[in-house]
């Protein structure tokens, strides 16, 4: 072989071995993030459960109210669990999409 085809060759071996690597760090990747949308998917199904609950139960103590003080105790106290209920959902929500989005970057 000639100068140029052992550089033509060297050159070859360099870019495919650069494509190898650019393949596993594109594999490494989209499994990351497959991870974290299953992890998402996951914690939103967790909580649409836990909202749902929370509206059930609050919806038992409207009905089962027997004057109004316990309607205005019933809608009190199942405001008071929503807020902290969905600031904690919000926050866990924040993490989740920073972690998804992580891998992209």
């Amino acid at each position: 072989m000639d100068d140029r085809a052992k550089a033509a060759r060297r050159n070859l071996d360099q870019a495919t071995a650069a494509g190898e690597n650019a393949a596993q760090v594109a594999q490494i990747g989209y499994a990351a993030a497959m991870e974290n949308a299953r992890d998402l998917n996951a914690r939103l199904v967790e909580m649409v459960h836990a909202n749902a609950e929370a509206a059930l139960e609050a919806t038992t103590q409207i009905v089962n109210a027997k004057n109004p003080a316990d309607l205005v105790q019933a809608w009190s106290t199942h405001a008071t669990k929503q807020f902290a209920l969905l600031t904690d959902q919000a926050r866990e929500l924040t993490a989740a999409w920073q972690k998804f989005f992580v891998p992209l970057r």
